[in-house]
C-alpha cells in the first residue's frame, strides 16, 4: 500500500473533485484533523456527513488555508 501523500492545494475544497474518492477523503481528514467538525468514527463510511463537513469547510475557510506544509 502506498502512503497517501498530502498535496496542499486549493482544490482540496472542491467537492466535485473529491466525489467518491477515498484517498481524497483520507487525505482531507488527516490534513484537517485539528478542525472540530472532523470525527473519523462518526463520518467513516457516511458520505453524506463527509460532504456536509467538506462543504462546511469550503464555506468557512479561505482557499489559501491549504498551505500547512511548513512545520
Amino acid at each position: 500500500m502506498k502512503t497517501a501523500q498530502i498535496q496542499p492545494r486549493p482544490s482540496y475544497w472542491y467537492i466535485d473533485e473529491a466525489k467518491n474518492t477515498t484517498r481524497m477523503f483520507s487525505d482531507c481528514y488527516k490534513f484537517n484533523q485539528d478542525i472540530s467538525c472532523w470525527d473519523l468514527s462518526q463520518i467513516a463510511y457516511k458520505k453524506d456527513m463527509f460532504y456536509q463537513c467538506f462543504s462546511m469547510q469550503k464555506e468557512n475557510l479561505p482557499k489559501g488555508i491549504v498551505t500547512l506544509d511548513k512545520e
